[in-house]
């Protein structure tokens, strides 16, 4: 399978670069969002791991709702701050009742992605786990630099990513969808692309260059199209999104993680130990 060329993502760029443009910057504790040209670039910045815990979600979720507003808005970017994309929610927002509170918001900031009036562009410079894979799968564009992975390591804790199944099990075939899912292992960015995760695999050294091409094209095209159209294959893929999470919220916050196998596996992941399974 062919790599994308920089030609393909220049085609139709007449218009000036954003880059070029005045930006605005809004720093927050753990995320950065810039705003020019039309672009939105959130950048998620817990060094070196891009942990998502409760306050970085709260803060993801504040602005993504008020870009939901934003007619300025057509294109948001979204990115890991160092080497990693994101590896998931944090293991120390995993445990007892801060569980409950972590999934809940990350999914009230996935749902605000299939609300979102603008295109969604994912980077992924590094690895991207558990919920990171998730968070990067659900961009309209991913493009993933040689460094990017992609796969669910929380199985080996005695955990599993609920959204994922959602997502995977609409995007690529189930054998697929079921190996990433609970084999534990991870796959790299050419593999992605082949089996529908990332839109392209894009050498490291112009992953910036690609990601700034197709966003800025995006930006250069109608707001209406681009909302409209997004519209249609989001309620095509996820129509029935409300009902799906609840379920799945009920699968994984009230069946799985009042086992004893899922309070084990993340105090053995905290300690950094192998888990002593009960199968219970």
């Amino acid at each position: 399978m062919e790599d994308v060329s920089p030609e393909d993502l220049a085609m139709g760029l007449d218009a000036e670069s954003s880059s070029a443009q005045p930006s605005q910057t809004e720093s927050f504790q753990h995320i950065r969002l810039d705003l020019a040209g039309g672009i939105a670039t959130l950048t998620l910045r817990r060094p070196p791991t891009n942990y998502m815990h409760p306050a970085m979600l709260e803060e993801m979720l504040r602005v993504l709702n008020d870009l939901a507003f934003n007619k300025d808005c057509r294109v948001l970017v979204f990115r890991g701050e160092g080497d990693y994309f994101s590896a998931g929610l944090s293991p120390e927002a995993m445990k007892d009742d801060l569980l409950f509170v972590t999934v809940d918001l990350f999914h009230k900031v996935l749902k605000q992605f299939f609300l979102i009036n603008t295109v969604t562009l994912a980077v992924v410079q590094g690895p991207a786990y558990g919920a990171g894979s998730v968070l990067a799968g659900m961009a309209d564009f991913v493009l993933a630099g040689p460094k990017a992975k992609f796969g669910h390591p929380e199985v080996k804790y005695g955990h599993f990513t609920p959204t994922a199944a959602l997502l995977y099990g609409r995007t690529m075939s189930k054998p697929r969808a079921a190996y990433l899912l609970l084999s534990g292992d991870v796959i790299d960015a050419r593999t992605a692309m082949a089996w529908g995760l990332a839109t392209w695999a894009v050498p490291e050294d112009q992953l910036d260059d690609y990601a700034a091409k197709l966003a800025d094209r995006l930006a250069g095209y109608s707001a209406s199209v681009l909302e409209f159209g997004r519209k249609a294959l989001m309620h095509t893929l996820f129509t029935d999104i409300d009902t799906m999470l609840q379920e799945l919220e009920d699968l994984y916050l009230v069946q799985l993680a009042s086992t004893e196998d899922a309070r084990e596996g993340i105090q053995a992941w905290l300690e950094k130990r192998a888990p002593e399974w009960k199968h219970m």
